[in-house]
């Protein structure tokens, strides 16, 4: 009985280890698959005419990027319907474009979230229709990058140009702009006036990177001092306000406007200088500035007197002039004969001038006296006289008595003027004289 059963216990005991092993090599091969799976080959969906159909789709995600070392792959919840569906016609050929959208649920870390765009296309005819399998497609996983920018010093205006410098993680170029009062050509920054400038590096993306961060960096200009050159005067008091002059100029040269001098000007030796000032109000690009400066007016010994010199003409003559200030000044005598006289002048000073004294001297000379003869020329008769006629400008003598004939003849006669005053000269001269 035992040797006729033997064979059956045989069968049982090698039919359970093959079932073991079986089991045993399907689990082996179900957990090395679950370690990358593979999306099976999508089947043929068979749409029949005037149908709509939403498809749900499974991709894993073996095209994406992972962390190394390598861990478990990240498990991915495929869905989505088509932005759109379609309503085949009963006749005809239909095409569709169905896209979805598939997004990550682990906790998986990825440089970048993947978004993939799964197309399908249906093409109806009539009778049963295939829609194809869908390919899918992704945007490349980009790097991170930043930017070292490090910070700028303070500048004041007038500043020359600067140049600046940044990097990027990812070693490409890094490009500038700026904001404020500043301009920048390339990498060289240029001050444009008193305030602040911002400086932006910027790093846009490329080769595998995603655009940086923009880093800014911002510094204060400040104003610069103007050069102001201010110059006193010192003066002899002559009625006449007077003012310090002076310019001020930038750092280009450039003449600026606004010097304040109103504080400089006096007139009088007693105005009070100790106070004068100049200042500048300075402006947008430039700080106020001001200083003392030195001016002083000197009493006037301003006297400026003289005589008189001429010909006789019967008028009375002295000195003349004038001084500068408001004192009394007294000219002395004057003169009207010849041959005038000396003036002793005096100037009795006030606040602003001095008093002064001098003398000139009054010059008058002899008139010519402008004596006018004339001769004659008559028809005698043997016993009658003549005498040529004639006068003088101012006191004196006119002899004409060597003018006088009786018989016929032709004579060139001489005549003579004694001044009796002095104030003439003495003249004489010759007429012609006829009796015929």
């Amino acid at each position: 009985m035992w040797r006729e059963t033997r064979p059956i216990w045989t069968i049982i005991r090698y039919t359970s280890l093959a079932v073991i092993l079986v089991v045993g090599g399907a689990l082996l091969w179900l957990y090395i698959n679950s370690l990358n799976v593979q999306p099976p080959p999508a089947a043929p969906l068979v749409i029949l005419p005037t149908q709509t159909r939403a498809t749900r789709i499974v991709i894993p995600p073996t095209a994406w990027e992972t962390p190394t070392p390598r861990p478990r792959q990240p498990t991915w919840t495929p869905y989505g319907n088509p932005t759109g569906t379609d309503t085949l016609a009963p006749t005809g050929t239909t095409t569709a474009t169905l896209s979805f959208t598939l997004t990550p649920t682990s906790a998986t870390t990825l440089t970048r979230t993947p978004t993939v765009l799964m197309t399908r296309t249906k093409t109806k005819t009539p009778g049963p229709t295939r829609i194809t399998s869908p390919t899918p497609t992704h945007n490349p996983i980009l790097v991170n990058q930043t930017i070292i920018f490090g910070g700028l010093a303070n500048k004041t205006y007038g500043a020359s140009p600067f140049a600046v410098s940044a990097t990027a993680s990812s070693g490409l170029a890094v490009s500038f702009s700026t904001s404020g009062n500043c301009s920048n050509t390339g990498s060289t920054i240029s001050i444009t006036d008193a305030g602040s400038c911002t400086v932006t590096a910027s790093q846009g993306g490329g080769s595998g990177y995603n655009p940086a961060a923009d880093v800014l960096q911002s510094f204060t200009i400040y104003k610069a001092v103007a050069s102001c050159s201010v110059t006193g005067y010192s003066v002899t008091y002559d009625t006449h306000p007077h003012k310090a002059s002076g310019t001020c100029t930038g750092v280009f040269s450039e003449v600026l406007s606004g010097l304040d001098l109103t504080n400089t000007v006096h007139t009088n030796v007693s105005d009070d200088f100790s106070g004068d000032s100049w200042s500048y109000p300075g402006n947008a690009d430039y700080n106020s500035a001001s200083g003392p400066v030195s001016d002083t007016i000197s009493m006037a010994n301003g006297c400026n007197i003289v005589g008189w010199s001429g010909t006789y003409d019967g008028n009375s003559h002295g000195a003349s002039g004038s001084c500068v200030g408001a004192g009394t000044l007294d000219l002395d005598a004057s003169y009207t004969d010849v041959s005038g006289g000396d003036a002793n002048w005096s100037y009795t000073g006030d606040a602003n001038s001095n008093s002064q004294n001098g003398t000139v001297h009054i010059t008058i000379n002899p008139a010519n006296p402008n004596c006018q003869v004339t001769g004659y020329t008559v028809t005698g008769d043997g016993t009658t006289s003549f005498t040529a006629t004639g006068s003088c400008t101012g006191p004196g003598n006119l002899d004409l008595n060597g003018t006088t004939h009786t018989d016929p003849g032709e004579w060139d006669d001489p005549w003579t003027f004694t001044s009796s005053s002095g104030n003439y000269t003495n003249d004489s001269g010759s007429v012609h004289d006829i009796i015929q």
